[in-house]
């Protein structure tokens, strides 16, 4: 063989001895093994070429030795550089006379790349088998989530959630149709049998009831993890069962944020292999059916809290029906009270009033001074006990709403210098500093009713301070209201008793041997509310005390 012969051959080409060593090789295989001829010309083939220790069992080379016959196969091996290559390689036999073989020719010629594509072809081959078998266990999950869920969902009821789910699943499913559900009884702590199909009678009645942590359903309720027995009868753990024969079971816990509300237990074939897959779906099933036990019970507790609010609140409706009865019944008896003081005190005591007028006229006339101190006396009690039954009757009718207001703007500077002129003794309007800014915004009120507030304030400042010492009314402004301020410089009035001082009869400790009922400020109060204001006090024990109310500007 010429080298030029065989460096025109564009493929490996390789002379090897009966030990595989390598007698001659071309250019072709040199640059494909990245080999000169020195390295690989008396080495073994395996060790050069295909990177063994040895000869491989199904060597070409080998065969064609044993054979005498031409043989093929592929080989891989590893290059100088150390790149995995792929060598188609076929041999064929150099015989001598006598028909016994020598050497062998090895042609071999590089399939590196066409191996490498069918390798990846294969194994995108292999993925989409898999991605297809996934989709498929994908859309078989999705369609027993799909039929659990369209169970569980049209419903709150308990029953009618663990009647839908077994069915679905084992329509879906397709598994032994022998199964059940058992639901937490979270009073007594146990399991409850809530649905069931294909059991005998004797194992309803027998496992009606099971005890967290006891057999298989138990256990699977206290740990909360799914349970796979390949011979329900054999396992240790099965330790109660009506249903003697041999049979394998699955129980999946129903549970909802780690909480378990139940179990599935399924009846399936001695032969069933749980798969991942298989355990996956049955986790989800579980988790799917223990959310809805749990919205159902949700649902079912503030049911009955509802109900039991509805409850109370119609009693409360009930009790507050008789109580506005029982009170428009005292208003009616009120109004009764108060049109008898208004019609029959009021006319004896005008009359009482009008005669002591004229006793004191006449007395005075007849020089008769003792006599006529004594009838101005009467006088002076029959006029308190007119402004005391005046008070009661204007505090029923302001509290029974039958006040009608007429409001209008009004000058409350006027008004109150007007007051003043004619408030308690003659001599009073002396003690009176009225302050007032110059520019002061008319007040929008019912001009009387605002002056029985006014007078009561003026009054009771006069009275509760030391003779001779001033009462100022002070008027401010603010952006939508008037505030008027009537300060004396009494004796001031506990912190106890400012809180209480708008209160209907209140006297302070201060004012209990003061002659009165104790409405002028209650009174007040409301007549300011009316006016859609507010009234409140200061005081300091020692310095006196400062009376504001606040009403809306014109």
């Amino acid at each position: 063989f010429h080298p030029a012969v065989l460096d025109g051959i564009q493929a490996g080409f390789l002379i090897l001895d009966r030990d595989f060593r390598v007698l001659r090789s071309n250019r072709f295989t040199q640059d494909w093994i990245k080999r000169s001829a020195e390295e690989l010309h008396g080495r073994h083939c395996f060790v050069m070429i295909h990177a063994r220790d040895s000869v491989c069992p199904d060597c070409p080379a080998a065969i064609t030795f044993q054979t005498g016959e031409s043989a093929h196969a592929v080989h891989t091996g590893l290059d100088a550089a150390g790149n995995l290559t792929y060598a188609g390689i076929t041999t064929h036999p150099i015989v001598d006379e006598h028909g016994q073989v020598l050497y062998v020719m090895e042609y071999v010629r590089d399939i590196s790349e066409s191996a490498k594509f069918e390798q990846e072809t294969t194994a995108l081959i292999q993925a989409l088998r898999e991605s297809e078998d996934q989709l498929l266990r994908r859309n078989n999950e999705l369609e027993v989530l799909n039929a659990v869920a369209s169970a569980v969902g049209k419903t709150l009821d308990l029953n009618e959630i663990a009647e839908g789910a077994l069915d679905s699943v084992l329509r879906v499913i397709g598994l032994h149709p022998k199964a059940g559900i058992f639901v937490v009884d979270q009073d007594e702590h146990c399991l409850r049998l809530m649905a069931h199909r294909g059991l005998m009678p004797e194992f309803v009645e027998e496992e009606s009831r099971v005890e967290l942590g006891e057999c298989l359903c138990g256990l699977a309720a206290q740990t909360g993890e799914l349970i796979c027995s390949a011979n329900s009868v054999q396992d240790i753990r099965h330790t109660r069962s009506a249903d003697r024969e041999p049979h394998s079971h699955v129980v999946v816990p129903l549970k909802s944020r780690d909480l378990v509300h139940g179990v599935l237990f399924l009846y399936v074939p001695p032969s069933y292999v749980l798969t991942p897959s298989d355990e996956r779906l049955f986790r989800m099933i579980g988790r799917q059916i223990g959310v809805a036990i749990e919205n159902a019970r949700l649902y079912q507790s503030t049911d009955e809290q509802l109900q039991k609010k509805v409850t109370e609140l119609t009693d409360a409706l009930e009790a507050a029906r008789r109580e506005r009865a029982k009170a428009q019944e005292i208003e009616r008896r009120k109004d009764e009270f108060v049109s008898m003081i208004s019609h029959d005190l009021r006319q004896p005591l005008t009359a009482l009033m009008g005669h002591a007028e004229w006793v004191c006229r006449l007395l005075r006339d007849k020089g008769e001074q003792r006599a006529t101190i004594g009838a101005e006396a009467i006088l002076r009690s029959a006029d308190r006990l007119n402004s005391m039954i005046q008070d009661l009757v204007d505090s029923a009718r302001m509290e029974s709403g039958h006040v009608e207001m007429h409001m209008r703007p009004t000058d409350l500077v006027r008004l109150i210098a007007e007051i003043g002129e004619r408030v308690g003794e003659p001599d009073n309007h002396l003690r009176l500093r009225i302050e007032s800014p110059e520019a002061m915004p008319a007040a929008l009120v019912d001009p009387d009713r605002i002056e029985r507030v006014i007078t009561n304030l003026i009054g009771n400042a006069l009275k509760y301070s030391p003779p001779g010492t001033p009462v100022i009314i002070r008027l401010t402004q603010q952006a939508n209201e008037v505030t008027v301020s009537v300060v004396d410089q009494g004796v001031g009035i506990p912190p106890e008793d400012l809180p209480h001082l708008f209160q209907k009869y209140y006297r302070a400790r201060a004012d209990r041997q003061v002659e009165g009922l104790g409405l002028g400020l209650y009174i007040s109060q409301m007549v300011v509310a009316a006016h859609g204001g507010r009234i409140w006090a200061e005081s300091e024990l020692g310095k006196g005390s400062t009376f504001h109310f606040s009403v809306g500007r014109a």
